[in-house]
């Protein structure tokens, strides 16, 4: 929602459309971005990107991990209804990490 200018707890439901639009704009605007998750990946895609020389090991170490508690497991209501509610979030993230693996 918040990609698209609405306020992200709104009560606007995304649509096939909007997420289709987004790509398109990501894409015509030839936007950049990186996974957190995949940090080293993140790091050479910029370093190739951008002739750059960024250190992986200063950054990664300003990344470490931090033990915030313990994670609440969902059951499966939970997890169904947190899938159901971020669809697009869930369908952007695998675009996303689809162009950085692709690259």
């Amino acid at each position: 929602k918040f990609l698209l200018g609405r306020n992200y707890l709104g009560s606007y439901e995304v649509t096939d459309n909007d997420y289709d639009r987004l790509i398109e704009t990501i894409e015509r605007l030839d936007i950049k971005f990186g996974i957190q998750e995949q940090m080293e990946d993140t790091i050479d895609y910029w370093n190739d990107l951008y002739n750059d020389d960024i250190n992986k090991v200063s950054v990664m170490n300003t990344h470490e991990k931090k033990n915030t508690g313990t994670k609440k497991e969902l059951n499966e209501y939970e997890y169904n209804m947190a899938v159901k509610n971020n669809k697009y979030d869930i369908k952007l993230y695998k675009y996303a990490l689809d162009k950085l693996n692709n690259r």
